[in-house]
């Protein structure tokens, strides 16, 4: 028998052909990111500070960063800004970055933009508001590069999950 390819198909194989980086150093925060996810049908690859997510964003291509602000070695507000100054790239100097932080005071969200972030999560993170984080990210980069054919990656396709 045939499988019947629908539209719900083809979006399931377009979110699994997506690449997003969990920057987080507590594994418990790793494992619930991993599983919210799954559940929306996207895989991840996870590293465990700072200068572990320059090296994967210098080493492969991702369409979106989910970046924890406080970390050992080096936390995500220095991670952006290094980001954000070509130190993983001059390419990728432009990748989204999402904070995602425990931190709710009054400023903090203030901070993380400063520091390059381009959104902020709050943990915990409900999966409705990932999802539209998701989204609007995913929509705002394919409008983004669409114009363009940039969006060609110099066939460096390299399966990671």
């Amino acid at each position: 028998h045939e499988d019947l390819i629908t539209r719900h198909t083809l979006c399931e194989k377009k979110k699994k052909q997506l690449k997003f980086l969990v920057v987080d150093d507590n594994a418990t925060n790793q494992a619930v990111a991993r599983m919210l996810l799954k559940k929306l049908g996207y895989a991840c690859k996870v590293v465990n500070n700072g200068a572990e997510a320059i090296q994967a964003i210098q080493d492969h291509s991702w369409d979106l960063v989910f970046m924890d602000c406080q970390m050992p070695v080096m936390d995500g507000y220095e991670a952006t800004a290094k980001i954000r100054n070509g130190k993983a790239g001059e390419g990728k100097k432009q990748i989204p970055i999402i904070a995602m932080t425990a931190q709710a005071m009054k400023g903090d969200k203030d901070r993380c933009l400063e520091a390059g972030m381009d959104d902020y999560l709050l943990k915990p993170v409900k999966p409705t508001q990932l999802n539209q984080v998701i989204e609007k990210w995913l929509s705002r980069k394919k409008s983004r590069f669409s114009a363009t054919a940039a969006e060609s990656d110099s066939g460096e396709q390299q399966d990671l999950f």
